[in-house]
């Protein structure tokens, strides 16, 4: 009996001591596949190149350097982060030019895929690989229409029409530390922000700051007085000068009469596109002549805030007869009010 029992004594120090294996502190590792809880290396690769994608295809500094073993300085220095950080040491500063601008739009068609089939797992899980495809809106098929625009809007713009793209195909290499993965190659992902060709864009600034000149004219119009007299419409002029013409101008026009509390607005007019036009012409016009009055005809880019346009009087030398006017040629005011007082009281 003495033997049995030592002998099973022996079986069970053997079986606890080949339990022991690999655990010395006695706690389960991070990484057991008999740990429904902790995701397998591939899993935890697969779901940290998705959040390193994010990060990259956002812009987002901040949280890609998270990621990697030690900090991309290379993705920092190119990377066309926007920000409202005023102070240069910070990380997260970048000048919000019109350089930075571009890049930002280009950046922001980023797309990835990740090929979760290419997933590789080196001697004891400590290195692992996963190849992903980054690829963006091909800007130089705007570039090769032109380089100058008017504002970064116009580029985005025709950036958006684009529908050719650059795919740009890296392979994430991984290294554990400290029981968790980090990004070893960060720095080779700021060849995705690498956009040759747009330090040469030209912007003109704001579209109506390429007016030579703007003018009143037409019918009735008296220059002396800059007024118009007695008529039922109104013309205005605007000269475009010699770099306007390169571009394709878009924007809207209104017509108002200042009244009181506030403007009243006679005409809005659609979107108006022209391609590089010499002169921009608008005539607004109604059946009978305009009521005196304070009026302003401004313009509005349909690329910027810029607001442009003219203000002038307009007066009448007689008065027109209207059906009200005429039913009270003969009642004087006082009789006017009394009939209005009897009016109420009767109702």
């Amino acid at each position: 009996m003495r033997k049995k029992a030592i002998a099973l004594i022996l079986v069970f120090a053997n079986i606890f001591t080949l339990a022991s294996c690999g655990k010395p502190s006695g706690r389960p590792g991070p990484f057991d596949d008999d740990d429904n809880d902790n995701p397998s290396s591939e899993e935890q690769i697969l779901d940290l190149a998705d959040k390193i994608s994010k990060a990259i295809s956002e812009c987002d500094y901040r949280q890609f350097k998270e990621y990697c073993l030690e900090e991309p300085l290379k993705v920092k220095d190119v990377i066309p982060y926007i920000s409202e950080n005023s102070d240069p040491d910070s990380d997260f500063y970048m000048k919000k030019d019109d350089y930075v601008l571009t890049g930002n739009m280009i950046a922001s068609s980023i797309k990835y895929d990740i090929d979760e089939d290419s997933f590789k797992e080196g001697f004891r899980g400590r290195k692992c690989s996963v190849s992903v495809t980054y690829s963006y809106k091909d800007y130089n098929k705007v570039l090769d229409r032109s380089l100058s625009f008017l504002s970064p809007a116009e580029f985005n713009t025709r950036l958006y029409e684009i529908n050719d793209r650059v795919d740009k195909p890296f392979t994430l290499e991984f290294l554990k530390q400290d029981g968790e993965f980090f990004l070893v190659n960060g720095d080779e992902l700021a060849e995705i922000y690498d956009y040759k060709g747009i330090e040469n864009i030209e912007y003109a600034g704001a579209l109506f700051n390429m007016v030579d000149e703007m003018y009143m004219t037409g019918e009735g119009w008296d220059p002396v007085t800059e007024s118009y007299y007695d008529t039922n419409s109104l013309e205005i002029v605007l000269k475009i000068s010699e770099q306007g013409r390169a571009y394709t101008w878009s924007y809207r026009y209104r017509v108002s009469i200042e009244t009181w509390p506030d403007w009243k607005h006679l005409y809005l007019s659609d979107v108006i596109v022209e391609e590089g036009p010499e002169e921009i012409r608008i005539k607004y016009t109604q059946e009978e002549n305009l009521e005196p009055g304070f009026y302003a005809i401004l313009f509005y880019s349909s690329y910027d805030t810029t607001i442009v346009g003219m203000e002038f009087d307009v007066y009448n030398s007689q008065i027109p007869e209207t059906p009200e006017t005429a039913d009270s040629t003969d009642i004087t005011d006082t009789e006017e009010i009394t009939e209005t007082d009897e009016t109420t009281e009767t109702t």
